[in-house]
This record gives structure tokens, C-alpha cells and sequence, in this order.
């Protein structure tokens, strides 16, 4: 009899389940064998329910409790190769037995403590994850790379190069990224793609990142978030961190001091004054000579700030990168036929967006995204709106004053 019954379907095996069942309702309750049928249907529906809900509370408040552990910091787990985003660029793809430095506070960590990925945190819809990091003396938290903490230097005098730099080799004229520690002492191992090559620290400067942007490059935030006002100075660190974000590739990560890090695109930002009024990518002209090969008149490009001997180093074209005192330098024209220059106050003879004619703004320096007319553009910044934006000088804007 035991055998036949493993026979049975499963619809014949519920059959007999109910048929058993209802032979064990009491006969006091005077049931027809239909009503008795009835009635363990009801209840085995009713057991069903009661274990499906059990089973779903249990998975819910499991869900929960992790979801609390990322977010508090409590619990460590492996982070898939697909929740921390394939495009999420080397200096913050970590891994366990990497090195740390803290950039943010918390409890008995301070800003610049040293400290190694035990495990990786898990991110959630599109987030990077975090890594769990041994700051030593019991302090273990869940720290954000890029936002929270960043990479240990390779080698000691270049405190700003990291694994996962994009880097251009003086010495070789090379380029490519950071993948490693090379034998020689204080050298590191950058790859172009192809092959990998050896190259002294000392020797690197950071290559152009989005926008133009490099890291270490000072800016200024042309718009708010979160702490962050217009106006207020900032660092690049590198490229964006946070792969979930709209035009990820557009971005980089900026370190705003005390108020955060925080990945902006090359239209919130403008380069921040290096020396006097000049700026990185500055178009300025010569007002005395400056060594043997630059004469009064000569125009260039500002490249960045001479940082052993002073002064500013400027590309005036055909080999000719010198370095230049600020008094030698004005503010050259940025676009043919006016004479609109970086600082100038102009005016707004049409209305775009929240800017209405007869708004006020200062010139920012040449345009700076890509876009038709580019070279007949200036970029502006608004003082009403607190908006960043190009405009045609003559047929979208005036100087506010003649000059």
C-alpha cells in the first residue's frame, strides 16, 4: 500500500490528504463529507499562508538588518565585480590588503591615519561599495574610497601618486596608469594599454583627466551642493568616484575641504587664481620681455604654477614654455574682434534661461565646453542667477563699463 501511494500524482496525493483529513473532523460537528472536504481545504490554506508569511518576514527582516549594517558600518561582505561598477577607475577599485588614508574624521580616526581593507562592503543601486578598514587600535570602520579615504602613496616624496594615476612621464614622454611598485628605488610601473614601462616618481606630472582637469589642479565651485557655495575653493583629487552618478565620465572628484569631496563636471568649476588674478588655462599676453625668446606682445596659454621658482609657466607656442612673473602678464582678448577679457563686467542684451537682459556678470575666461561658435564665446558667471554659462560677446553680451 506504501508503495502504490508514491505512485500517485500529486493532484491524486492532495486528494487523499483532504479525504484523510476529513475523516478526522470530529463527528459531533454533524458535517456532511462534503462540508468536512471544506473544511481542511481552509485550513491547509490557512497553514500555507502562515508559513509564506513567516518565510517573507524572515527574508525581509534579514534584508533589513543588512541594509542597516551598510549603512551603519557593522558589516563586512564580498563586493561584486557588477556592484562596484565595471568603469570605476582603478585609484578607487581597492582590495584587500591595501593601504588607506583617511580624509574624513570618525570617532578615534583623524584626517591623514593610515589604514589597511580587511574586506570590501557590498554597494547598492549602482554605488561603489565601501571598504572595511583597520585603522589599528580597534578602530575598524566601513570607510567610502574616494569620498571618505583615498589611496596610500607608493612612494615616499610623491604623496599625490597613487595606483590608478593617469600620469605623463617627463623623462620618457610616456603616458598611461599607475599599476604598481617597480624594483627601482622610488620608481613605479605605468601602463599605456600595450606595454608597461618604468618610471621615476619625481619624474611624473598628472594627466589631463575630464574636461581638461587634471588632478591637483585648484578650482573654484560655480555651483552649490549640499555644503558646498558658489565661489568656495577646491582640490582635484581625481577622476568621479561615484559610478551611479549622470555623466560619470564627465566628472571629477573634488575636495572641498571641511565641507566634503564631491564629483563635479568641468561646467561647475572654474580654475582658481594661481597668482594675481591668473589662472590655469588663462589666455594672457606678455608686457615685457621674459628670458631670451619671449618679447612685450608675445601671447600664450597659462599651464600651471612654477611651484620651485615662482611665478607662472606659460606656453607661448613653438617650444617657447617659460616662466613668467605675474607683473610681466596682462589678460590678453579672448575671442576676435572684441575686446572682452577675463574679470571684465559685462551685461546681458538677451534673455536665456533665468538670465534676463541687463543682468550682470563677470567673465570667467574663454568658453569651456564644446559647442558650435566656441571660439566666439566667453564664459560667464551671473551675480543674480549664480549661473555658469558662454555667451557671444556683441551679440549676446556688452561690457558693463568701457574699458
Amino acid at each position: 500500500m506504501a508503495a502504490a501511494t508514491t505512485l500517485l500524482d500529486p493532484t491524486q496525493r492532495l486528494a487523499a490528504a483532504l479525504r484523510a483529513c476529513a475523516r478526522r473532523v470530529p463527528k459531533r460537528l454533524h458535517l456532511t463529507a462534503a462540508e468536512r472536504r471544506t473544511l481542511c481545504v481552509a485550513a491547509a490554506a490557512g497553514a500555507a499562508f502562515a508559513v509564506a508569511y513567516r518565510g517573507a518576514a524572515a527574508a525581509l527582516d534579514a534584508l533589513t538588518r543588512r541594509a542597516a549594517a551598510d549603512d551603519d558600518g557593522d558589516d563586512a561582505s564580498s563586493a561584486s565585480g557588477d556592484e562596484a561598477g565595471a568603469r570605476l577607475s582603478l585609484v578607487y577599485d581597492v582590495a584587500v590588503g591595501d593601504r588607506v588614508v583617511a580624509d574624513v574624521p570618525h570617532k578615534s580616526v583623524r584626517i591623514g591615519d593610515v589604514g589597511q581593507v580587511v574586506a570590501l562592503v557590498a554597494g547598492r543601486r549602482g554605488d561603489a561599495g565601501r571598504a572595511r578598514v583597520d585603522f589599528g587600535g580597534g578602530a575598524l570602520y566601513n570607510y567610502v574610497v574616494g569620498q571618505q579615504c583615498h589611496r596610500a602613496p607608493l612612494v615616499e616624496g610623491r604623496d599625490d601618486v597613487v595606483l590608478g594615476d593617469k600620469v605623463v612621464d617627463a623623462a620618457s614622454g610616456g603616458s598611461g596608469v599607475v599599476v604598481g611598485l617597480a624594483p627601482g628605488d622610488g620608481e613605479v610601473w605605468v601602463s599605456d594599454g600595450h606595454r608597461r614601462f618604468r618610471a621615476h616618481a619625481t619624474h611624473l606630472a598628472h594627466a589631463p583627466l575630464a574636461g581638461g582637469l587634471a588632478k591637483g589642479d585648484q578650482v573654484v565651485a560655480c555651483a552649490g551642493f549640499e555644503r558646498v557655495e558658489v565661489g568656495d575653493p577646491g582640490a582635484v583629487v581625481g577622476p568621479c568616484s561615484s559610478p551611479n552618478l549622470d555623466a560619470f565620465e564627465s566628472r571629477v572628484l573634488v575636495d572641498f575641504g571641511a565641507k566634503g569631496r564631491y564629483s563635479y563636471t568641468r561646467a561647475q568649476l572654474a580654475f582658481a587664481d594661481l597668482e594675481a588674478t591668473f589662472a590655469k588655462e588663462d589666455r594672457v599676453v606678455a608686457t615685457a620681455a621674459v628670458g631670451a625668446r619671449v618679447q612685450p606682445g608675445d601671447r600664450g596659454v597659462v599651464k600651471g604654477a612654477d611651484a620651485l621658482r615662482g611665478g607662472l609657466v606659460v606656453d607661448f607656442g613653438d617650444t617657447r614654455v617659460a616662466t613668467a612673473p605675474a607683473a610681466a602678464l596682462a589678460h590678453a582678448p579672448l575671442v576676435p574682434g572684441h575686446d572682452v577679457r577675463k574679470n571684465d563686467v559685462i551685461r546681458a542684451k538677451v534673455d536665456y534661461e533665468d538670465v534676463s537682459v541687463g543682468d550682470l556678470g563677470v567673465v570667467l575666461g574663454p568658453c569651456d565646453r564644446a559647442m558650435p561658435g566656441r571660439d566666439l564665446r566667453v564664459c560667464v558667471l551671473w551675480r543674480r542667477t549664480r549661473a555658469k554659462n558662454n555667451w557671444q560677446p556683441g551679440k549676446h553680451v556688452e561690457l558693463a563699463a568701457p574699458r
